[in-house]
């Protein structure tokens, strides 16, 4: 998969604290490869630091996805981050091919 940084090779994932990383990822799946929203599953990692209500907003508002469709892991065996709004990691469910297409290119 994209590893831009942060995030995992082994499977149709792509996990960012950049906005517009994030955001670019997700035009991409979304306009050039036509994956629909619902196998688009946003997950949201933050520390006991972060607002949590504040990561969401953001969050939401860079992946035109509500808030309700987002996971969100504490802690992750930390206290504190250093990104303002925590870790956003998108998965393509059922995305072996898109995986592989991804690879291929």
């Amino acid at each position: 998969m994209l590893y831009w940084a942060e995030g995992s090779k082994g499977r149709c994932e792509f996990v960012n604290t950049d906005g517009d990383m994030i955001k670019l990822y997700l035009s991409i799946i979304r306009n050039y490869f036509r994956i629909p929203e619902n196998k688009i599953q946003p997950f949201l990692r933050i520390f006991t630091n972060h607002d949590r209500k504040e990561s969401l907003g953001y969050w939401s508002k860079i992946t035109k996805i509500p808030k309700n469709m987002f996971t969100i892991y504490y802690n992750d065996g930390g206290t504190s981050g250093r990104t303002k709004y925590g870790m956003c990691r998108i998965v393509v469910r059922r995305g072996g091919y898109l995986l592989k297409l991804f690879k291929a290119i």
